[in-house]
């Protein structure tokens, strides 16, 4: 199947190639009594398979675009080997906007779930390839909003692939990122995290026997390949989750590598917290043995160094080219008309170290 060429010329119109609103009236939601998410029924899975979309040029949002309302039921979309390509638009989720929206009335269950497996998504960009730090500030490939989880899954044979987009491929709310198998994100460029952007109460999920690849991705601002950044203080789960049973560390069988990832201020690889003393929920590893669980699973290479990064905890003095945290700073007298040069450090809570530029 082959959807392509479609422009939307009205600004505010989303879903360019496929629009679907999913709506549950108040006289639907009565005739239900669910207490719990997992009482809701679940219905046959929506599936586009081997399909082609390309060529949309949209004023408003997104090529493919999807709201539910009001949620009663688990509803699952399936994308199987579909390839997003040349897709540009002037607002967030080029590629597709997925969105649960709820009324004052519902639980915030989270319902829709969306499977992604050996995708291809290359070449899509804000403004149809006319990038500039200002308008890709709010750009991003696919946006997902209050979903109860989004798998990007590679088999051995195929793969999942993102490469050379322009904006976040993935920018996530309040929705868990799920990826297994073979996965590449490369080339892509954006203000913040180039491959995946997480906001609010999101996780990036690696499952067991996956092989995922971040190469030369660019971030403007910070994080080359991953900005996750949770700002509330009340959330003691790590940003970054490893799924397993497996009960050593060292048999694990999962292996992200960044290659050459670049970041202009900070985090050439990944600008995330809380990637320390914080909980796994799904993998037994205990916070004291959190650096052993990222050294195992997390190889960097190329202009990667200092590869995990988060935002500082402390800004220090330099002596001699070495941070002095924990000691005085040398005194000096200071006349009219002299002037001093401070070298600073600014130091996070793993240890990783930032020279100013």
């Amino acid at each position: 199947t082959t959807i392509s060429k479609n422009t939307m010329l009205l600004p505010f119109c989303p879903g360019s190639g496929i629009a679907s609103y999913i709506y549950f009236t108040q006289s639907f939601i009565k005739s239900f009594q669910f207490d719990h998410s997992s009482d809701m029924p679940d219905w046959t899975p929506l599936t586009i398979h081997e399909t082609l979309i390309t060529n949309h040029i949209s004023k408003g949002s997104s090529t493919v675009y999807i709201i539910v309302n009001q949620p009663l039921f688990h509803i699952m979309i399936a994308l199987e080997r579909v390839n997003f390509t040349y897709n540009g638009a002037f607002y967030n989720g080029i590629c597709m906007y997925a969105e649960t929206a709820y009324g004052l009335s519902r639980l915030n269950v989270k319902p829709l779930s969306i499977l992604m497996t050996d995708v291809i998504v290359n070449h899509n960009s804000q403004y149809f390839g006319n990038f500039t730090v200002n308008t890709a500030t709010s750009s991003s490939q696919f946006l997902f909003a209050r979903l109860g989880r989004v798998t990007i899954k590679g088999t051995s044979s195929h793969g999942s692939s993102f490469i050379s987009n322009y904006g976040s491929v993935i920018d996530a709310f309040s929705t868990d990122i799920y990826i297994t198998g073979k996965v590449t994100f490369q080339d892509n460029k954006a203000t913040y995290g180039a491959a995946i952007l997480l906001e609010s109460n999101s996780h990036i999920i690696l499952a067991e026997n996956s092989t995922i690849l971040f190469q030369n991705n660019i971030a403007f601002l910070d994080g080359g390949a991953i900005y996750a950044y949770e700002r509330s203080t009340a959330n003691y789960v790590c940003v970054i989750q490893v799924d397993s049973n497996k009960r050593s560390i060292s048999d694990l069988n999962i292996n992200v590598t960044f290659d050459d990832n670049r970041a202009f201020r900070s985090g050439p690889a990944t600008y995330a917290a809380p990637l320390q003393h914080c909980f796994q929920v799904r993998v037994h590893v205990f916070p004291r043995q959190l650096t052993n669980l990222y050294d195992h699973i997390f190889t960097f290479v190329g202009n990667n160094t200092p590869a995990l990064t988060s935002p500082s905890v402390s800004i220090c003095a330099c002596v001699n080219d070495t941070p002095e945290c924990s000691k005085n700073f040398p005194t000096r007298s200071i006349y009219p008309g002299d002037s001093i040069t401070v070298s600073l450090i600014a130091i996070d809570s793993i240890g990783g170290r930032y020279f100013p530029r």
